[in-house]
């Protein structure tokens, strides 16, 4: 049985957010980019670190058609004061979330931008030691939309941590089988 990959978009985001991620993992594992409930056209924050020139003139396109489209969905407002309140609270009270992350016992890669404006570099060295198990990196070239900004990095990432837990050695483009 060939590994799962689960792709979650952030808050405000949509599924196609891994448009760019998913063929280059689906040689390796079935992949599921799903859309969290009330979310799929929710727009991005008019300051979220997106730089057009990096994701390119069709997906801003397609980012602009998800916009538009927020209004045609009813509890997208609702939804997202609800998930922002607890968001919120849990900022205030965050020993439930640390230990919640900390008990985690399956692989996990964290994945920070090196110019992200949204969540700061410096949380990628509190994840590593909330998780010393886990595989955190920050990519050079990306901001918050990391899976926009820099597919390339993401997939090696995702890569390396599935061959890592599966205990194969897969071969890049250009090596033989």
């Amino acid at each position: 049985m060939s590994p799962r990959i689960v792709l979650v978009h952030g808050l405000g985001r949509d599924l196609h957010d891994w448009d760019a991620v998913v063929p280059g993992l689906a040689d390796l594992a079935e992949c599921i980019a799903v859309d969290l409930a009330g979310f799929g056209t929710e727009p991005p924050p008019p300051d979220r670190v997106a730089r057009p020139r990096e994701v390119g003139p069709e997906r801003m396109a397609a980012l602009r058609a998800a916009v538009e489209a927020r209004d045609l969905v009813p509890h997208a407002d609702d939804a997202f004061s609800v998930t922002v309140r607890a968001i919120a609270l849990q900022l205030l009270r965050p020993g439930p979330v640390r230990r919640a992350v900390a008990s985690l016992r399956m692989p996990v890669t964290a994945l920070y931008g090196r110019h992200d404006r949204l969540v700061p570099v410096r949380h990628a060295v509190r994840f590593k030691r909330l998780l010393p198990a886990a595989d955190v990196r920050v990519l050079q070239h990306a901001g918050h939309l990391i899976q926009l900004e820099d597919p390339g990095d993401v997939v090696a990432a995702v890569r390396r941590q599935v061959t890592a837990c599966s205990g194969e050695v897969l071969s890049t483009p250009g090596e033989g089988a």
